[in-house]
């Protein structure tokens, strides 16, 4: 007897663009003109992004991933989970397929590595806002 078949998981559309570029420069503001400051977990998540940024040269959505896990659920109800609704969108944008490898490296332009980069930035800023805190 042959089991019947899954149907494989629709497809997650990608995001817009400017939709994730919106958000990283809203949470990037609020961190800089004070109305928003990550709690220890959220600064704990954004060093390990840092460091996994640094290694392959920009985000991926399995350093994101990782991240997100090491955040676990507290990090989306704490602090209004604005950081990780960030990482989050990032992740929709970089994961079109279930390995968490982008389908095609043809998708990843020039616009997507800004906004990658933009995205690395605010990490860095957040994990430094520790040193700056203590």
């Amino acid at each position: 007897m042959t089991p019947t078949p899954l149907p494989s998981a629709p497809a997650t559309p990608r995001p817009d663009l400017r939709v994730v570029r919106a958000h990283v420069t809203a949470l990037s503001y609020d961190l800089c003109s004070g109305q928003w400051a990550p709690t220890g977990l959220e600064r704990r998540v954004a060093g390990i992004l840092t460091l996994s940024a640094a290694a392959h040269g920009t985000l991926t959505a399995v350093g994101l991933r990782n991240a997100l896990w090491e955040g676990n659920l507290a990090m989306t109800t704490e602090n209004g989970g604005h950081f990780a609704r960030v990482l989050a969108v990032l992740l929709s944008l970089l994961d079109t397929d279930r390995d968490g490898e982008r389908a095609d490296d043809d998708l990843v332009g020039p616009d997507v590595l800004d906004v990658l980069d933009e995205a690395a930035d605010l990490c860095t800023a957040i994990a430094s806002t520790e040193t700056a805190a203590a």
